[in-house]
């Protein structure tokens, strides 16, 4: 008898495994599709981005749009981080150099990363834009050590490109600032 229970338990328990491995393989997915059905944007994370093609040039539209830029410090980590301009006004097309400035407030150096997203405000909804956009160089691309008690500036130079939908005026950039133990 204890023998065909603990068959049945083994069973029951390897069931329960490979239901637990399904539903976190296909947890991924049946988010996405969630966030889509009731109209949640799903913005695009990424740290190691790759840099936009120096190819032929892209012509400038007379299209203009609003870009503001953000910039906030992952809980405990001894940075101030912000943009040094907070909003422009921009032609798609239209190459751009913008600044943040990170500043370690602790007295000891610190390496830290940034992971980005952009979403750009329509008519009627929040859409992730990142693939509109042609980061050319960007703080985010790699970890950087900051030295105690300086500032240091990191650059983002960037085109929206003009195949952006008709939709869409302001695109919001927000960088997150993480310590890096790589």
């Amino acid at each position: 008898m204890a023998k065909r229970s603990n068959s049945r338990l083994g069973v029951i328990l390897t069931v329960l495994v490979l239901a637990m491995l399904g539903l976190a393989y296909a947890f991924v997915p049946l988010y996405k599709s969630f966030c889509q059905a009731i109209g949640i944007p799903i913005a695009q994370v990424g740290t190691d981005l790759r840099r936009a093609p120096s190819g032929a040039p892209v012509a400038i539209s007379d299209r203009t749009v609003t870009v503001r830029f953000m910039g906030t410090v992952n809980r405990d980590f001894p940075l101030e981080f912000a943009p040094q301009t907070v909003a422009l006004k921009l032609h798609l097309g239209e190459p751009t150099l913008v600044a943040y400035t990170a500043r370690n407030t602790s007295d000891k150096a610190i390496e830290g990363i940034a992971v980005h997203q952009a979403l750009g405000q329509g008519d009627d909804d929040v859409v992730d834009v990142l693939q509109y956009i042609d980061l050319e160089q960007c703080f985010c691309f790699d970890a950087h050590t900051y030295p105690a008690g300086e500032a240091v500036n990191l650059p983002v130079s960037f085109i929206i490109k003009p195949d952006l939908p008709k939709g869409i005026h302001t695109i919001t950039f927000q960088y997150t600032m993480f310590r890096y133990e790589g």
